[in-house]
């Protein structure tokens, strides 16, 4: 291959990488909200993508 299709190629993959990553974490998000609706909480040891505020709500000051 020559080196403009080998660049349009990995530009096109790191396109769809980045919409799938943007996708993955709206989808997080509707999960924690319906956890949290629930009466549930995020586990912290495991969950990296958490928002800060929804890990308030369920760990408030005691």
């Amino acid at each position: 291959m020559n080196g403009g299709v080998e660049t349009a190629l990995v530009i096109g993959a790191t396109s769809d990488i980045g919409r799938a990553i943007v996708h993955t974490l709206a989808l997080l998000e509707a999960l924690d909200a319906i956890t949290h609706a629930h009466g549930g909480r995020v586990y912290l040891a495991k969950d990296a993508c958490c928002a800060p505020e929804r890990v308030r709500q369920g760990y408030p000051p005691t």
